[in-house]
């Protein structure tokens, strides 16, 4: 199951959350989970495996 949450950020931040973003390759979603999952040290849901990270490169 996947929840949709809505978040509030300054302008400028979301700006370098957005450059850092596509820098990396993800999506604006992806890269907040992302840093979710190394804040929480948690790895969960699709890409969670390191077999199917390298599946997609």
């Amino acid at each position: 199951m996947m929840s949709k949450v809505l978040v509030s950020v300054h302008d400028n931040l979301l700006a370098r959350i957005d450059s850092a973003a596509k820098s990396a390759g993800l999506s604006r979603s992806a890269y907040f989970a992302r840093l979710a999952v190394r804040e929480l040290g948690d790895s969960f849901g699709p890409g969670a495996r390191r077999r199917a990270r390298l599946a997609v490169r």
